[in-house]
């Protein structure tokens, strides 16, 4: 699907691999159809998420519907719906290496939005929503050496962390789409 997909794929290592794979391959790759090239971009940005075929068709309908009602672009609402997710927050803070990690970090019940528990990874945060490690589970092995990890991470631009309480608050909504990812073509690709 593509380098960089998984954060594993993300190394230098793995990229200069795959370019010592593509340079032996002797034949010229074959050319993909407009369906074959909007399939491969859903796939990538289901995978990337971790989000079922049902949630993600799912979005993609509410984007449409909103966007017919508020004249937008659907594909920026559907990135919008992508990273608002509670488990892609978490991730996008640094309180977990991975989607999958801060996924399983949501339905284990140690975060907290607004003061209030919640193990559902699909939660979708909104303006001035408060995240935060819960009480409970700041001294697990989990967060205990998580500053260290957070001095390294970038925070997106929507949430602003408070390391001192090992918390967010959500400022806004995301607005640059990662450049991996084609939305516009998952949009082609449900509107068929």
């Amino acid at each position: 699907m593509g380098v960089g997909l998984y954060e594993k794929c993300q190394t230098k290592q793995f990229a200069d691999s795959v370019e010592r794979i593509r340079s032996n391959k002797k034949s010229a790759p074959k050319r993909q159809s407009d369906f074959a090239k909007q399939h491969l971009e859903k796939q990538k940005a289901r995978f990337m998420y971790g989000v079922s075929e049902k949630q993600f068709s799912g979005y993609v309908q509410e984007a449409l519907e909103k966007a017919m009602k508020h004249k937008s672009t659907p594909a920026l609402y559907v990135f919008q719906k992508l990273e608002t997710r509670l488990d892609n927050t978490v991730y996008r803070l640094g309180l977990a290496k991975s989607r999958r990690m801060a996924r399983q970090l949501v339905s284990h019940g140690h975060i907290a939005v607004n003061g209030r528990k919640l193990t559902i990874p699909s939660y979708s945060v909104k303006q001035d929503d408060l995240i935060e490690v819960r009480e409970g589970s700041k001294s697990s092995k989990l967060f205990l050496e998580i500053e260290e990890s957070l001095k390294a991470n970038k925070s997106p631009e929507w949430v602003l962390w408070d390391a001192k309480f090992k918390s967010a608050t959500v400022k806004g909504s995301p607005s640059n789409p990662d450049p991996l990812l084609n939305f516009q073509a998952v949009i082609e690709y449900y509107s068929r």
